[in-house]
């Protein structure tokens, strides 16, 4: 019952760090001109507004962190508590990304991910016996 408890807090955990961090790291890449634009007046296809973040960040970051989080935190994180697994996956997961959106937003999304495996290893291997 207590897992089961567990896993109901981690999908909207989960979710809802996703947004939040998808947000962040698409308006790093806007801001450092991963965005679409070439300039003023001068706007690619797709060009990404506040509006357009929020969306796409929602679009791939809430369904990501849904599923990663829930299966990290019981494949990784089973005997470390969910408030330390928080802090460790989401400073793993927003310098992944951060790292990642200097080459491009999938990337950022990949390296974001690989920053949370790498965190929740860390987490785990730091917890008391």
């Amino acid at each position: 019952m207590k897992n089961l408890l567990k896993f109901i807090f981690a999908v909207p955990t989960g979710a809802i760090g996703g947004w939040f961090f998808g947000f962040i790291i698409l308006s790093f890449g806007l801001f450092i001109g991963r965005g679409g634009s070439r300039g003023p007046g001068v706007e690619d296809f797709g060009y990404w507004n506040p509006n357009t973040i929020f969306i796409l960040s929602g679009f791939y970051g809430m369904p990501l962190g849904a599923i990663v989080f829930p299966v990290g935190y019981f494949v990784f994180l089973r005997g470390v508590p969910i408030s330390k697994a928080i802090i460790y996956t989401s400073i793993g997961t927003l310098l992944g990304g951060l790292l990642g959106a200097l080459i491009a937003p999938t990337a950022a999304a990949l390296i974001g991910v690989l920053g949370f495996i790498l965190a929740a290893h860390l987490a785990n291997s730091t917890r008391r016996a």
